[in-house]
Parts: structure tokens; sequence; C-alpha cells
């Protein structure tokens, strides 16, 4: 609770000093808003009352171009990270690959993705599960690899299969890097679907931020970026109780 209170006040703190700076800077009004026009635009927004068009349909196909790209990523990071974990033959094989596609920037991929699969959904989803999927891969690797192997001989003297095993002994001891990888891969699918829905400009969030900059409608570009911020944080939220619920 005291930690919520002190959050509470830092956040206060910066919103003042905003405030402040730009009443005595006096900036360009058209490069910077002020936090109390921002708010009121936030809250404009959400009610339907601002001059953003149709903000709830964008918002949803964000989150569906979302739940899409990071579900493809657990579905493919978290087996794909085991199998690797578990067979040092198939890490040679396929590691390297891996590092090399780690390595390089993933916005060279967009224009691929944007020739294959067109303007639709289909192309934020395919590039958010391009940056998404890595950390899976690898926190998943690291989180079984890190295991200790007196944990393992323990459970077969119990006379625990392989199945018991990898269930009760290996996952549990590896969740923490299993979680931290789930928050990195939702973080990253979330900056692969924004960063497409800019580069696309059709549909969604990145759109609307698009659409306000390219009108000089610097509170509601500000406002919508802060939405953007408040999504992040909750999904982040969402993961940080599924730890919890993990761990008890």
């Amino acid at each position: 609770m005291i930690f919520v209170a002190e959050r509470f006040l830092l956040l206060v703190l910066c919103l003042l000093s905003w405030e402040f700076a730009i009443s005595f800077f006096s900036p360009n009004p058209l490069l910077v808003a002020p936090p109390s026009k921002v708010l009121v635009r936030l809250v404009e927004i959400i009610s339907g009352e601002s001059s953003v068009p149709e903000f709830y349909t964008h918002l949803g196909i964000t989150l569906q171009e979302l739940l899409g790209a990071y579900g493809l990523s657990v579905v493919i990071g978290l087996p794909l990270g085991g199998l690797l974990a578990l067979s040092r033959r198939l890490e040679a094989l396929i590691q390297p690959f891996l590092l090399g596609f780690y390595a390089v920037p993933k916005i060279v991929f967009f224009p691929v993705c944007f020739l294959i699969f067109g303007t639709e959904m289909m192309p934020k989803v395919i590039f958010g599960f391009f940056l998404g999927v890595f950390p899976l891969i690898l926190n998943t690797q690291a989180g079984i690899r890190q295991v200790e192997p007196a944990f393992i001989s323990l459970a077969r003297s119990f006379g625990y299969g392989p199945g018991a095993t990898f269930f009760k002994v290996v996952l549990p001891a590896a969740a923490p890097t299993l979680i931290a990888g789930l928050r990195l891969g939702l973080s990253y699918c979330l900056i692969g679907v924004l960063v497409a829905e800019l580069l696309v400009v059709s549909r969604g969030i990145g759109y609307l931020i698009d659409w306000a900059s390219f009108q000089y409608y610097t509170a509601e570009l500000y406002a919508l970026v802060l939405l953007t911020m408040i999504l992040g944080w909750v999904a982040s939220m969402g993961l940080n109780r599924l730890e919890w619920l993990w761990r008890t």
C-alpha cells in the first residue's frame, strides 16, 4: 500500500512538473500539450465525445491483432523453447538460425509481410509475432536449462516418470523465467502491432496516432499515446496476476 501511495505521488509530481514547464517556457502548442488538456482529451476519447473517429472500433482491431500475435508467439514459442532445452541435437540444428533472425532488426521483415499478406490485419499479426516469439523461445529454453539437476534426480528417485518430472518439478522451477518471457513477449507483440499500424496506416490505435499527428491534434495525440501506455500496463498487470496465481 505504501508503494502505491509513493507511485501516485511520483505520478502527480511528474504531471505538475510537466504543467509548470509548459506554463514557464510556453512552447509551441502544436508540438507540446499540457497534461491538464491531455487528461481532458483522454476523458473525451473514452466517453466517445472527442474528434477521434471510431475510437472503440480501432481499439478492438488493435486488441484482436495483439491477441493473434501473442497467441501465435505463445503457441509456437513455449513448445519450441522447451524442445530446444531438452534436445541438444535440435538446439545445435536450429539455434544458429534463431540467433541470426534475432540479431536482425525486425523492421526489415515488414515489407515482406506487407507484400505477402496485404494491408489488412494479417501482416500486423505476423509482424507482432516476429517480435514477440523470440523472447518466449529464449526464456523458455533458459528457464528449463537452469533447473537444478538435483531436483530432477530427486524426482526420479521418488518414482516420477518423465512427464510427471517435467510438469511437477521442471515447469514450476522454471516458472519465474517463463513468466518473464511471457511479459517480454507481450510487450514486443504490442510494439510490433503498433509499429505495423503506423506503417500501414489503415486501422487500429497506431492509425489513430498517425491521424492525430498528421492533423496536428496535439492533445489528442498525447492522449492516444497515454492510452497505449495504459493498455500495456493493464496487460502487464494481468501477467503479474498470473505469476501470483502460479506461485500460490
